[in-house]
């Protein structure tokens, strides 16, 4: 998910290896609309790109939520 510079995004989402349940700890959680049920994901990991040029963004790492 490529974001703002300023946006306001937290990752430290993380999921054990062949576990189903997602610990959310301080990670945001990303919803996308799709009718009548949206997929949930969690951020992982964010990085600055492009730090300190006008082109400056974020990029947010997400995985899927199935449980």
């Amino acid at each position: 998910l490529v974001l703002d510079a300023t946006a306001d995004v937290l990752d430290g989402c993380t999921r054990l290896p062949g576990a189903a349940t997602v610990t959310y700890a301080d990670g945001d959680e990303v919803r996308i609309p799709t009718g009548a049920s949206s997929p949930r994901f969690v951020v992982v990991w964010v990085e600055k790109a492009d730090a300190g040029s006008p082109r400056e963004f974020k990029r947010a790492y997400l995985t899927r939520h199935t449980a």
